[in-house]
Parts: C-alpha cells; sequence; structure tokens
C-alpha cells in the first residue's frame, strides 16, 4: 500500500511533469524549439539597452548582419530598455515567428539599422522524447511497485528530476520560458546529490 508520502510524491510531481513533457511536445511537434543565436551583456540600467557580445557555435552566417558590440533597441514591436540576459531571450521567443526569424532594431556607431534575428533549430528536438518519458515511467513504476520504500522514493524523484532536466519547454509566452529557467536551474542542481543519495541508500537492507 502507498504511504501517505508515497501519495504526495505521485500528486505534486507527475502532473508537474506531465505538464512540462506536454509544452516540451507542443513546441516539437510546431518546430518552435530553436535557441537564441546571440548572446548578450544585460542593459546595467533601465536607461540602457543590451549589447550583442557573441554567438552561440555555427550561427554566425545566418546572423552575419548582427556585429559584436550592437546595441539591441528593439524585437518586433517589443522595446528592450532595461532588459537582462533571461529577459531577452524570452521576448526573442514572443516574438519568433513559424520560419524562426525575429526581426530587430540595432544601434551601431550611432545608426539605426532594421535586421532579422535567426534561430537556430535543436537537430535533436525529437531524439529527447522517449529519454525524458522513459525516466518518467520508470521512476512511476518502481514507486508503485515497492510502496513505502525510502529507495523507491530517492529513485523517484532522482529519475523525474532527471527526465524534467532534459524537458525543454522554452518559447511561447513569458511566462513558459521564466518557469523553463527556473525548473531547469533546480534540476541541474538536484539530480546529481539525489543520484548519490540513491547509491547510499542501496540495498535498502544494508544501507545506514
Amino acid at each position: 500500500r502507498l504511504s501517505p508520502l508515497d501519495i504526495v510524491l505521485l500528486a505534486t510531481f507527475t502532473p508537474l511533469w506531465g505538464l512540462c513533457f506536454a509544452l516540451y511536445l507542443h513546441n516539437v511537434v510546431r518546430g518552435e524549439l530553436a535557441r537564441v543565436p546571440v548572446y548578450i551583456t544585460a542593459a546595467e540600467d533601465k536607461d540602457k539597452y543590451p549589447v550583442v557580445r557573441g554567438f552561440r557555435p555555427g550561427t554566425v552566417e545566418e546572423n552575419k548582419d548582427l556585429a559584436i558590440g550592437d546595441q539591441l533597441l528593439r524585437i518586433g514591436e517589443i522595446d528592450l530598455h532595461g532588459v537582462g540576459s533571461l529577459g531577452f531571450v524570452a521576448r526573442v521567443y514572443r516574438a519568433a515567428d513559424s520560419a524562426l526569424q525575429v526581426p530587430v532594431t540595432i544601434l551601431r556607431a550611432d545608426h539605426r539599422e532594421e535586421t532579422w534575428l535567426n534561430l537556430s533549430p535543436l537537430a535533436s528536438s525529437w531524439g529527447m522524447a522517449p529519454v525524458t518519458f522513459g525516466f518518467a515511467a520508470m521512476a512511476v513504476f518502481v514507486l508503485l511497485r515497492v510502496p513505502g520504500s525510502r529507495l523507491a522514493r530517492a529513485f523517484f524523484a532522482t529519475c523525474l528530476t532527471y527526465s524534467l532536466q532534459w524537458t525543454v519547454f522554452y518559447g511561447g509566452p513569458y511566462v513558459q520560458t521564466y518557469a523553463w529557467a527556473v525548473i531547469d536551474s533546480y534540476s541541474s542542481l538536484l539530480m546529481f546529490p539525489l543520484m548519490l543519495r540513491v547509491l547510499f541508500l542501496f540495498p535498502e537492507e544494508l544501507a545506514p
């Protein structure tokens, strides 16, 4: 029989994983899973604009109208006054069209110019689905198969956390990208300590 803690874990983390996985599949099906090709230096205050400081490897040719040092004034109709790194990424995804292109207004040598920012599609977007689903399914199966076990609960938390780390669902509304950033950060921090806990608890009959 499932313990109260087992039920809490299943009722809390399984729906959260399901929502993240559904958003990930939605982006994959629509072909919207892509990375922002530029790195920026965030605006220092609300009167400043972010500045291009580099490009992702392999994306320079597609974005050759941009250069390091360009100030980014607008993304589509969205002003970039005082925007930080995560805010910039969220606004790019919000403004991207179906071709994964974003109109951008830049300031270079005191001249305003209009150009395009071309997002870089993820080549392995579908390839992550079996991995993320497999770890989540295994987590639920083990907890249901061995209820009331500390080891099973640790294994459940580890597998779901690892699965969430690979469930990339950024894009669309601002809140979706911000939510992904929070979940990705915490899952990245927690998954290795959780893995160690599983090792320390195995075998459960002998673990201190």
